[in-house]
């Protein structure tokens, strides 16, 4: 089963993330095969850059936007609940997630230590 989960940086501000800090969080992360820029992406107006990461042959993709301090987490729903987790610990700035089903919720990842609490929060299966 497949997940999205849409990171928000400073929500109440509009200030927006530290950009190679970020990917360098990205980067860290296991089973990253590659990042590419906005221009060689799809999106290339809307993506600042892409990740694509592999774990257990299940894949997913961050995308960060360049217009909106925001980010998202798509692919594998185990694999993507795990990363978002990761991410939160190697970023250090507080990041906020929401899903669909969670919506308008939205509270801090740091907040959450196991996948299955990030699950209930995103109120996913």
């Amino acid at each position: 089963m497949n997940l999205t989960i849409y990171l928000v940086f400073h929500p109440e501000a509009k200030t927006g993330y530290n950009a190679p800090k970020l990917r360098s969080s990205i980067l860290s992360l296991p089973g990253t095969l590659s990042c590419c820029e906005g221009d060689e992406t799809i999106h290339s107006e809307t993506i600042l850059f892409q990740c694509e990461l592999q774990r257990n042959e299940k894949d997913l993709s961050i995308r960060v936007q360049k217009s909106q301090p925001s980010a998202v987490i798509e692919g594998d729903s185990e694999l993507a609940l795990h990363v978002a987790i990761e991410l939160q610990r190697n970023y250090g700035e507080e990041i906020y997630a929401i899903s669909e089903a969670s919506a308008p919720e939205v509270f801090g990842l740091s907040t959450v230590t196991a996948p299955s609490d990030l699950a209930a929060k995103l109120r996913v299966s």
